[in-house]
């Protein structure tokens, strides 16, 4: 079930003579009758280069390489079945009958859970024979299947039923329908170029037409794409759109309370995304590419609705990366790992359906306050050594241009030497011993007489947000933000030291 969750060994790679590439592209085309001529050759071009991968380590598996991509591959290493990649189904969608399931499982599928049949997409209007629902076709246990999200072509996974079609006449959608053999973004495809997936979009009425006119046609579509190709409901209800299994596929677990505006944190996530990408605070595509935390901050954050606060944590996803990787799975976007750890967002879907029933609000965001408004100032307090500059009206705490000001006045009331050189002075013995600068009788620069002065005086800060002021004594340290590695390769960015600054770790 997981076995390219991890990574795995390479014992051997070899090339393929060209009567062993036509005897295995005559093997593909027998093992899959619905490919056509041309798509064999999309598949695995006449002049392309053939390779064959065995894996180490007690395992038999064999990769079949096409210009070193992974296309293929055989669990049991005899050359006897044939298991296409995600880039094989990139290139031939319609090559093993499609299942599609809802967005929000595949993560789970990610973490090496099976489909559960409640989590597959059935039309309402879908016609029953006993517990089993027509227009998914007819199959066998062991058939091999490809695993789509709903409203999108493009595979995310393919699998191995586990029941036969004439089982669900008498189990009903219930329990498990799918082992996945093969995912995207497992480490049988990162073995290849880590493409995302294409948009292959479903046919898709004009944004004239009514919903369900729009939902006709898309279950037109898919249904005469395959015999056992699904669609889903525009209508059908976020909540209720998959059931809780005991592997948590299909589970909604945005059990958080209610935001002002009616809104889970999961539902307010999504509709920041949409308004990032279709409101007023909208990212174009002149924009693009864009870093995903500048796309965070600069788009959605700005885009929640006021007196709102997105916390990702409560959301069913966790972590801002395993939203966006379903949003690539679903079509709405594709990134780019530009560098370990930095990944950008490079294009926006604008035809997918979710972009196009969105109506964005009028009114533009209005930002949180306690995001804004921290006003910082910078004092000096002059020591007990310097007390001698001090004229006798003199406040405490002295802003940099007072306290300049003041040294000043003392240099030119304190009759010093003169020197040729106007970027130089003289000091007298009690600058000399304050300032610790020798010999008394010397010319100094200007600058550093002026920079010790400055490094004997004590500072002080003052904050203020939102009409509160804090008085801070002493050098206050900068915030700190570095980049880790933790858990292997696990990358986490820290923050330290923001409490200085009167910003809460919620902001």
């Amino acid at each position: 079930r997981a076995m390219w969750k991890k990574p795995f060994k390479q014992q051997k790679e070899s090339l393929l003579k060209k009567s062993e590439q036509r005897k295995i592209k005559a093997s593909i085309g027998s093992a899959f009758p619905s490919l056509d001529a041309e798509t064999l050759d999309r598949v695995m071009p006449t002049k392309a280069e053939v390779g064959l991968v065995t894996l180490g380590g007690g395992n038999r598996t064999t990769i079949y390489l096409v210009d070193k991509q992974p296309m293929f591959f055989d669990p049991s290493g005899h050359g006897r079945s044939f298991v296409p990649t995600v880039y094989a189904l990139w290139k031939a969608p319609t090559m093993l009958p499609i299942f599609f399931v809802h967005a929000p499982v595949f993560k789970f599928l990610a973490n090496g859970a099976d489909v559960m049949l409640p989590g597959v997409v059935v039309p309402r209007d879908s016609e029953y024979e006993g517990g089993r629902p027509l227009v998914l076709g007819q199959w066998e246990r062991g058939d091999l299947c490809t695993i789509c999200v709903s409203g999108q072509l493009a595979a995310v996974g393919v699998g191995e039923m586990l029941v036969s079609s004439s089982d669900l006449v008498k189990l009903g959608m219930k329990g498990r329908g799918i082992q996945p053999l093969h995912l995207f973004q497992d480490q049988l495809w990162a073995f290849g170029d880590k493409e995302l997936p294409p948009t292959i979009t479903l046919s898709l009425s004009s944004d004239g037409d009514s919903d369900e006119e729009s939902e006709e046609q898309e279950e037109t579509t898919t249904t005469t794409t395959t015999t056992t190709t699904t669609t889903t409901s525009s209508e059908e209800p976020e909540e209720t759109r998959s059931e809780t299994t005991a592997d948590g596929v299909g589970e909604n677990d945005d059990k958080t309370e209610e935001l002002q505006q009616g809104m889970t944190h999961t539902q307010l996530l999504e509709y920041c995304f949409l308004c990032a990408l279709k409101g007023p605070k909208r990212i174009t595509d002149k924009g693009l590419p864009i870093p995903c935390g500048t796309f965070l901050a600069e788009h959605m954050l700005a885009s929640r609705p006021a007196g709102t606060h997105v916390d990702i944590k409560k959301t069913s996803y966790k972590k801002l990366s395993n939203y966006l990787k379903e949003k690539v799975a679903n079509g709405m976007i594709t990134m780019k790992e530009v560098s370990p750890g930095v990944i950008h967002i490079t294009t926006i879907n604008r035809s997918h359906p979710d972009y196009r029933a969105f109506v964005p609000p009028v009114e533009e965001a209005v930002e949180d306050p306690v995001q804004v408004g921290l006003q910082i100032e910078e004092f000096f307090k002059i020591p007990s050594a310097l007390s001698f500059l001090k004229p006798r009206d003199c406040k405490e705490l002295l802003t940099k241009p007072e306290a300049t000001a003041i040294f000043w006045e003392y240099v030119k009331n304190a009759d010093l030497p003169p020197v040729p050189d106007k970027s130089t002075m003289s000091i007298n013995k009690p600058l000399s011993d304050a300032l610790r600068l020798h010999p008394a009788d010397s010319a100094f620069k200007k600058d550093a007489v002026l920079h010790s002065y400055f490094n004997q005086l004590s500072p002080a800060t003052r904050l203020t947000r939102n009409s509160v002021s804090v008085l801070k004594r002493g050098k206050i340290k900068p915030v700190e933000i570095h980049s880790e590695l933790r858990q292997g390769r696990k990358l986490m960015t820290c923050v330290l030291g923001f409490e200085t600054f009167m910003i809460e770790a919620e902001d």
